[in-house]
């Protein structure tokens, strides 16, 4: 896109919607209106472009998905039944409309945020600078657009996030430019200091981000609590069958590992929760095992937990985290086993 390539970016952004992630199609809307208005692309082109790498990429897909899931399906087409046409992605929780300008985005980019409209002014005279404006414009679209969805989350931004960057590095390297002129021209101290403080920017959210780091390790305590059973049961040596909570679902716990842990353990069934009625469970009868968020559950007693909803603690200078994810155990199951 950035090259000027057009039709490859459309075919990539195609095969991304199809095979990786149903939402690009925002993207790819933004993008291909923007080509087709600009007379990057034509109706015709970008009609073929799409109608051809999309029957490609679904010939790959589907059998290579449904090999692995074991029923033929379209993972990316279910996806976008459940979340777009049904509109159940909202269950899964919402934030207000302007998270992602508000918050997200302010929080990825840290102090380099300053940048950004450095991309689309000419320095120092402050007027529109419309050489990124190509790119910047459809990104703005797919970020307005994912803004009306209920249901908001970080990830959703990724695909925007290398443009923004891109856009970041565009405003300083117009910085550098003013304190570092060519030999011909003089530079002033004001824009050596913008360029020192747009250093210590760079520095400031690199810390940070190393920081937010080592606190985003203790995002995921559904996938701990998966390795804290498979740890216990492995020393067991009995069949259990394990429930996964919505919690623990969304916080780590993956069908690679599942598979890991009935390998290494006794472990015969994992049936994960979920908002689907079908994945809703009533009671727990047929299980030995939970992941669960809540502590109490009758029938259960606690064997371990995993600690997560980490937070820095500015007196101590320290992480704190708390009980998150608890492994539950029948407490019949060892007189059974």
């Amino acid at each position: 896109w950035i090259l000027c390539k057009y039709q490859r970016a459309a075919a990539g952004l195609v095969a991304a919607t199809a095979i990786f992630r149903c939402d690009i199609l925002l993207l790819l809307f933004t993008v291909g209106l923007s080509c087709l208005i600009r007379g990057d692309l034509t109706l015709s082109k970008a009609i073929q472009v799409g109608v051809m790498t999309g029957v490609i990429c679904l010939a790959v897909t589907i059998p290579l998905d449904s090999l692995m899931w074991q029923t033929w399906t379209w993972p990316e087409g279910q996806v976008f039944y459940y979340n777009a046409i049904l509109g159940k992605s909202s269950d899964w929780g919402t934030s207000p409309w302007h998270w992602y300008v508000s918050t997200a985005i302010p929080k990825a980019m840290l102090a380099t945020l300053v940048f950004l409209p450095l991309a689309v002014l000419r320095i120092p005279s402050c007027r529109l600078d419309t050489t990124w404006l190509a790119h910047l414009l459809p990104i703005t679209g797919f970020i307005l657009l994912y803004s009306c969805l209920g249901h908001k989350e970080m990830r959703f931004m990724f695909p925007a996030m290398p443009i923004i960057n891109l856009a970041a590095a565009v405003g300083m390297t117009k910085l550098q430019q003013l304190a570092f002129p060519p030999k011909t021209k003089s530079s002033s101290r004001f824009a050596k200091l913008s360029f020192l403080g747009a250093i210590g920017c760079i520095i400031s959210t690199l810390l940070a981000s190393l920081i937010f780091l080592q606190v985003s390790k203790h995002n995921y305590p559904g996938g701990q609590a998966m390795e804290l059973a498979t740890a216990y049961l492995q020393e067991k040596h009995a069949e259990a069958r394990v429930w996964i909570d919505v919690a623990s679902s969304m916080s780590g716990v993956s069908l690679f590992g599942q598979r890991n842990a009935m390998h290494r353990t006794g472990i015969q069934v994992w049936d994960k929760g979920g908002y689907e009625e079908e994945n809703t469970a009533r009671d727990f009868e047929g299980y030995t095992h939970l992941l669960s968020e809540k502590k109490d559950v009758p029938g259960f007693h606690v064997v371990d937990v995993a600690r997560g909803h980490p937070r820095i603690d500015k007196r101590r200078l320290s992480i704190v985290t708390q009980d998150a994810i608890y492994l539950l155990e029948r407490n019949d199951w060892n007189e059974q086993s």
